[in-house]
C-alpha cells in the first residue's frame, strides 16, 4: 500500500500536469463548480510545481536550491504585501497569500517548462 502511495505522489510530482487534471476532475464532481474546481485544482498543482521545480533542479546541477525556492516564495509575499498595502492602505492576510499563491502557480508554471526543456536538452546533449 505504502509502494502504491509514493509511486502516485512520484507520478503527480514528475507530472504536475497529470497531477492538476486529476484534482480538477475529483473536485469538479465534488463541487458541481468549474469556476470553484479550477482554482482548487490551481491551488493543489501550485504545491506540486514547487516540489517539482526543486526536483528537476537538482537533477540538472546536482545541487538543492531549495533555499532559492523559499526565498521567491518569501519575497514574492513581501511584494503582494506591499503592492497590497499601497493600493488598498490595510493588510488583509487571507487575500493576500491567494494572490501570492496564485501568482507562485504563474512562476512555477513557466519555471517547470523551462527547466523541462532545459533539462531534455542537457541529457540529449550529454548523449
Amino acid at each position: 500500500m505504502g509502494n502504491i502511495i509514493a509511486s502516485l505522489i512520484a507520478t503527480f510530482v514528475t507530472l504536475p500536469l497529470l497531477g492538476w487534471i486529476v484534482c480538477y476532475a475529483l473536485s469538479l464532481k465534488i463541487t458541481k463548480d468549474k469556476k470553484k474546481a479550477f482554482k482548487i485544482s490551481v491551488d493543489f498543482t501550485t504545491f506540486l510545481l514547487i516540489i517539482a521545480c526543486h526536483y528537476l533542479l537538482y537533477e540538472i546541477s546536482g545541487k538543492s536550491f531549495l533555499w532559492v525556492i523559499i526565498i521567491t516564495l518569501i519575497l514574492t509575499g513581501v511584494l503582494f504585501s506591499f503592492l497590497h498595502w499601497k493600493t488598498k492602505e490595510e493588510l488583509k492576510f487571507f487575500k493576500i497569500m491567494k494572490g501570492v499563491w496564485r501568482f507562485n502557480f504563474l512562476l512555477f508554471s513557466i519555471s517547470y517548462l523551462l527547466l523541462l526543456m532545459l533539462g531534455l536538452t542537457h541529457r540529449i546533449s550529454v548523449i
